[in-house]
């Protein structure tokens, strides 16, 4: 064999003189194979990077000269390179050498250019019936609800002999009632139309999200409470009837229910004066370090959530522990406008922040003086060396009383302070006697 400057397996003479190849490159069509490999073994053509014009280059391409390997209708090039959503987190491919990647019957060119049905799922619109089954029965695959009468097609299919179970016939009795409103199947308390278009539960399950309130008493629950059962209480995208744990402390619903606690709140026990009282807090979003200090008044957690988002935030706080009901509430240290609401037992701070993670400060306000009765002086008219005893009322609505000082002077001398004391629940100190001048 001749001069071979590429070393590539062919000779300049040939690449320059027989195959027009480029004999100062192994690889003249730069698509992964030697142009000689291409020439003698794989039969490929070294001036086209995609001999079969699949969509892979043929050093990536296991079946060179056939562009549909598993005869599916889609191009290689397409299976291995066209990403398809599975759901909301995920995508996937489909297999370039399986004709049917799901396995329901259908090839995967079918799904993808024919029917519009996704190849990779074997039933794409979740009704329970494959999309090989409800094409073969004449439903449309991509509707879960072909008749839109509020029951999913595979339940209609199932019942069989039932009058109301027509996947084609939203009204099977012509009584001109919806057959998904006559209906309840799980026996939860809901209509099945309810269930399938209104709250987005399960109408053959009675109990959706197995938190352990049926889905009727979980609907019923929410509104009692005048709270959108769709809505979303602790902020992590799933709305409080299909979510086992509304408040994300860990507890089922239908457990804090039994037990009389809120579902919708986290609730924390905190000390206070001695005695300890439950804080609950209302949060749409992820609430952390949640820390009371008694000796400042001061209630202390961050919250967390997606950027650019709001946060809509109540605190419950038993009127016994702070009476006063005088918030002041910090966000990453600046002041936020709120409003107090209250019922007979407790005050609700409500306030919004701006997300993603702040620190929120809730503190009582010390706005109110506290109240000073009338001193006590015994004796009235101090006697020579003698001690004074001095005995006053002093009490606090917001905050309470820590500590009491007393100032006197004698004589019209300098100021001394003494502290006094709590004393069958009156502040009590001692002047020492003073001798004549």
């Amino acid at each position: 064999m001749g001069l071979d400057m590429d070393t590539d397996g062919l000779s300049d003479e040939a690449e320059m003189y027989i195959l027009h190849t480029n004999p100062s490159s192994n690889n003249t069509d730069g698509d992964g194979l030697t142009d000689g490999n291409e020439f003698f073994i794989y039969f490929t053509d070294p001036h086209i990077p995609d001999t079969d014009s699949d969509g892979l280059l043929d050093g990536e391409d296991a079946y060179r000269h056939d562009p549909d390997a598993d005869d599916d209708g889609l191009l290689d090039g397409r299976e291995v390179k066209m990403a398809i959503r599975i759901d909301e987190n995920s995508y996937g491919y489909t297999d370039p050498f399986d004709n049917d990647t799901d396995a329901e019957g259908l090839l995967d060119g079918e799904e993808v250019l024919e029917y519009g049905t996704n190849p990779l799922l074997n039933d794409t619109d979740g009704d329970g019936l494959s999309d090989y089954v409800e094409l073969d029965i004449g439903l449309n695959p991509l509707d879960f609800d072909n008749d839109g009468d509020g029951k999913p097609d595979r339940f209609e299919v199932e019942a069989g002999g039932d009058v109301l179970a027509d996947p084609l016939n939203p009204d099977a009795n012509r009584n001109g009632v919806l057959d998904g409103l006559e209906q309840d199947y799980d026996k939860d308390g809901l209509p099945d139309y309810n269930e399938t278009y209104i709250y987005g539960t399960d109408c053959m399950v009675e109990d959706t999200d197995k938190d352990g309130l049926d889905d009727g008493k979980e609907v019923e629950y929410w509104w009692r409470r005048g709270v959108d059962p769709r809505s979303d209480s602790d902020g992590d995208g799933i709305p409080n009837i299909l979510d086992w744990d509304s408040d994300n402390d860990g507890m089922l619903d239908g457990d804090e229910v039994a037990r009389g606690e809120d579902p919708m709140g986290i609730t924390c026990s905190f000390t206070h004066a001695g005695e300890k009282y439950d804080v609950i807090f209302y949060v749409n979003a992820s609430i952390s370090d949640i820390t009371y200090d008694d000796e400042n008044r001061i209630i202390s957690f961050n919250v967390t959530g997606p950027a650019n988002t709001t946060a809509s935030c109540t605190i419950r706080v038993p009127k016994d522990m702070w009476p006063a009901g005088d918030f002041r509430v910090y966000c990453n240290g600046v002041p936020v406008e709120i409003n107090v609401t209250e019922d007979e037992e407790a005050y609700y701070i409500h306030f919004e922040v701006e997300l993603s993670t702040k620190n929120i400060i809730v503190e009582l306000a010390d706005e109110t003086p506290p109240i000073i009765g009338v001193p006590i002086i015994t004796p009235l008219q101090p006697v020579a060396d003698s001690d004074v005893e001095v005995s006053v009322d002093v009490s606090d609505v917001g905050v309470g009383i820590d500590e009491v000082l007393l100032y006197y002077r004698v004589a019209g001398g300098a100021w001394v302070s003494t502290e006094m004391s709590l004393i069958g629940g009156m502040w009590k100190a001692t002047i020492p006697g003073q001798g004549l001048e």
